[in-house]
């Protein structure tokens, strides 16, 4: 039962003009990483964001799979894998 009243909560918060604002901050700030780490010759897929997630690839960079699982391990905020 407190599941759902956790996500109606949640919901109702949503729907606020501070949430909305909020969240067009965050994909915002998202864009101008993107804009910045590309005019710094990182290769982002998809030549961008429309939310607050990034797809890198490192690989100009020299950056492996195995050192992103290593990065990983000692809980750097990267990941080998695309995420879907």
């Amino acid at each position: 039962m407190h599941v759902i009243a956790a996500k109606t909560v949640s919901l109702g918060e949503a729907l606020t003009e501070e949430f909305k604002t909020y969240v067009q901050a965050i994909i915002t700030g998202a864009k101008r990483l993107a804009k910045t780490l590309q005019s710094e010759g990182v290769d982002i897929v998809f030549s961008g964001t429309d939310n607050h997630l990034l797809l890198l690839d490192l690989h100009s960079l020299g950056v492996t799979g195995k050192v992103a699982e290593v990065r990983d391990r000692v809980s750097s905020l990267t990941s080998p894998f695309p995420l879907y």
